[in-house]
């Protein structure tokens, strides 16, 4: 099944749904406090994830500014491209 729509997000809702008992996934009337339960470790996740892709990618951009020539020097001794650095760098140590 193929879904074309602009929208990113959707609503399913269940109106009068009856499950029996032992179907019930912890307690009664606190879904909500069940499902944030379960989407903090995800958030967490996805967010020690971000910092690692741009913490990676800033490495990877020091290192080309470094090895990259132009006009027989590195790119990196170019003025536009060095400002930015001290002020990205300033927090943490580069990765090995």
């Amino acid at each position: 099944m193929e879904l074309d729509a602009d929208e990113k997000q959707f609503e399913l809702t269940l109106d009068d749904v009856r499950l029996p008992e032992d179907a019930l996934v912890g307690d009664e009337d606190a879904g909500l406090l069940q499902l944030f339960a379960g989407l903090n470790p995800e958030r967490i996740m996805t967010a020690a994830f971000a910092i690692g892709m741009g913490r990676y990618a800033l490495a990877q951009a020091v290192t080309y500014a470094k090895e990259r020539q132009v006009w027989k020097a590195p790119i990196g001794a170019h003025q536009a491209v060095a400002h930015p650095w001290p002020r990205r760098t300033s927090s943490w140590s580069w990765p090995a």
